[in-house]
């Protein structure tokens, strides 16, 4: 036992030391903090006042884009009223089933199912005339651009 002592001293040092270790460096770091929140409290700010600077621009985007969405949707309705009810008919149906209602017509090809269409249509579209593919029913028209 007299000779285990002093090992056992050596290992009481040793971990007196760790512990010492690990209290110094909670140390330093407990007196880096407040310089920390400083910084972040001061980042925040920062980030707070450019948020109050912005929301007037965003809410002036808002309102332009609002009022860009009512004159498209007004200008859809009329476009629309133009149309034949058979065009519409086949528009609305497209669009429920595929997510979209045109489609371009590509040479004597649907844009959305590929497959050929037949020659009137085909002429139809070369005169820029809609029509409708007899495949997929998507409103195929001469060119989306």
């Amino acid at each position: 036992m007299q000779q285990e002592a002093p090992r056992l001293e050596a290992l009481v040092g040793a971990g007196e030391s760790q512990w010492e270790e690990q209290a110094l460096e909670l140390m330093l770091e407990r007196d880096s903090l407040p310089a920390l929140l400083d910084t972040t409290g001061r980042e925040l700010a920062e980030a707070e006042k450019e948020l109050l600077e912005a929301q007037p621009d965003e809410s002036l985007r808002r309102t332009t884009l609002g009022e860009k969405l009512e004159a498209l949707d007004l200008e859809r309705r009329e476009l629309r009223s133009q149309l034949d009810a058979e065009v519409l008919d086949a528009y609305d149906s497209a669009v429920s089933a595929y997510g979209d209602g045109v489609a371009e017509g590509r040479g004597s090809r649907c844009g959305r199912c590929r497959l050929e269409i037949s020659s009137e249509a085909t002429r139809q579209l070369r005169l820029n005339q809609a029509e409708i593919c007899g495949t997929c029913g998507a409103l195929l028209v001469q060119s989306l651009r």
